[in-house]
Formats: C-alpha cells, sequence, structure tokens
C-alpha cells in the first residue's frame, strides 16, 4: 500500500487527519505505480489544499478483507488519523 499524507501534516502535531482509503478496481493490479498516481492519489498530489490522508492499496487478485483491515490497523497506529473520518 501507499500513504500521501497532506500538506501541513508535520505542523501540528496535534492534529488529526480524515483518511482516505482507495481499494482501485482491477487496472494496475500488481503495479505500485499505477495506485501512487492515480485514482485520489492524483489530487492528493497536485492540489496543495487537499485535506485528507489518502492509504491506496494494490491487490494482483482480487480483495481479501481481513488484509485490507490489517492495513487500515497498520496505518491508524503509524499517522494521525482521525477515526471518525474513516473513507
Amino acid at each position: 500500500f501507499f500513504v500521501r499524507t497532506p500538506a501541513g501534516y508535520d505542523a501540528d502535531p496535534a492534529k488529526r487527519w480524515p483518511v482516505l482509503f482507495f481499494l482501485h478496481g482491477s487496472g494496475g493490479g500488481a503495479r505500485m505505480e499505477s495506485v501512487q498516481t492515480s485514482g485520489p492519489q492524483e489530487p492528493a498530489r497536485t492540489r496543495s489544499d487537499f485535506p485528507f490522508i489518502v492509504v491506496s492499496l494494490r491487490s494482483p487478485g482480487g480483495w481479501f478483507p481481513p488484509a485490507v483491515k490489517d492495513v487500515m490497523d497498520e496505518v491508524e497506529a503509524k499517522y494521525r488519523i482521525d477515526v471518525d473520518r474513516e473513507y
């Protein structure tokens, strides 16, 4: 998975941020580059006012819900997430 934090993330260590988990469609599959630049990563990368932590997951063979939950748990532990605003 690939995580992009918004501009200003490091400015306020007390601030909690909303997070957007993006599970792409079948295109791109095993290519990590595809999830780093497509979907919500595009505005997160190009817009300085994009207010979300964006987590893009890749899966070359379909989604396994327990694995997705593992990623969510890891992101919640490593980043300052507002758990009431997970999308």
